[in-house]
């Protein structure tokens, strides 16, 4: 459990660093692409949310990750 949340605040302090350091920002793409017709921030958004999704695919096939419990009357 320890390591576990050791291991969830590493990642957590190096997405936060990278996105500050790589002006990763929903805003700042979607205006990009409004004013300037280039994808290629927001792609690399789309990037990043595809490698978390096959991060959590992953440490769900492994076992790693708890299922989400839903709330009364979402099932």
């Amino acid at each position: 459990m320890i390591l576990a949340l050791i291991l969830a605040l590493l990642l957590a302090f190096i997405a936060g660093f990278a996105v500050q350091r790589g002006s990763l920002c929903t805003v700042s793409a979607v205006r990009e692409v409004i004013e300037t017709r280039r994808w290629s921030r927001f792609m690399s958004f789309l990037e990043c949310a595809a490698w978390a999704l096959a991060g959590v695919l992953v440490l769900e096939a492994l076992g790693g990750a708890p299922r989400a419990a839903w709330p009364p009357g979402y099932s």
